[in-house]
């Protein structure tokens, strides 16, 4: 990967006077595509977005990235501005990620702005939290640049709340759906796993209450007998 994007580079801003040409040609021949910019998006985009590529190394694969995103920007066709979300949903997981690159870099990092965005329309469907199942690499991708929802530890207690509370309702609203979904294996493991842990609270909580109530009893007690001595002596 280093030596194909170097010798292209080179080939194409620095080689005035021809002589790297033999090393560009033996590099270029090497290949399945012969067109450095194709080459970059069908060969090295893939190879860079692979499992386990650059040894998991971020940084680097972050480096190679606006690298070949720089070489496309100046020798390809750039960035396709009236791209739609149905178009890019339907590009490879690899080109998507280049794609929302080459947008950075030309358009700025602030197009979440701009309701008519790209970006924008892809947050609201849902696309983004989607491409980041497909690998933890283009999950880092979309993270760093900012276009994941973050939810709060606390938001998603509430979420599970929620939902817990609807499965809950919807399974005590009717006996014989109760009854139902009782013979099913993960609904009756959590049914009676609930009805345990609940028994077991009971059993730490009544006593320790008990106890509770029960010197509060003896402190008044006392106090009564103290106060009446006292009376008394009097």
């Amino acid at each position: 990967m280093t030596l194909q994007i170097l010798v292209s580079f080179f080939e194409s801003v620095a080689d005035t006077d021809g002589q790297s040409n033999r090393a560009y040609l033996y590099c270029r021949e090497r290949r399945d595509v012969k067109r450095d910019v194709a080459y970059f998006e069908k060969s090295l985009i893939p190879l860079l977005t692979s499992p386990g590529a650059l040894n998991n190394n971020f940084r680097l694969n972050s480096f190679f990235l606006k690298e070949i995103g720089r070489f496309i920007d100046d020798f390809g066709s750039g960035v396709e501005s009236d791209i739609s979300p149905e178009d890019f949903n339907a590009m490879p997981d690899g080109r998507k990620l280049l794609e929302l690159h080459l947008r950075r870099d030309k358009f700025g990092n602030d197009l979440f702005d701009d309701r008519d965005s790209l970006e924008f329309h892809l947050r609201n469907v849902g696309a983004f939290e989607k491409l980041k199942q497909t690998s933890p690499l283009l999950e880092k991708y979309l993270r760093d640049w900012g276009y994941l929802i973050e939810n709060s530890f606390l938001d998603r207690v509430k979420k599970s709340a929620v939902i817990v509370w609807s499965n809950a309702k919807s399974l005590f609203s009717n006996y014989r759906y109760f009854r139902l979904a009782l013979t099913q294996r993960n609904s009756a493991y959590v049914f009676y796993g609930l009805l345990i842990a609940l028994f077991l609270f009971l059993a730490i909580f009544i006593p320790f209450k008990w106890n509770s109530y029960s010197e509060n009893k003896l402190v008044e007690f006392n106090e009564r007998v103290e106060e009446t001595k006292e009376a008394i002596g009097r």
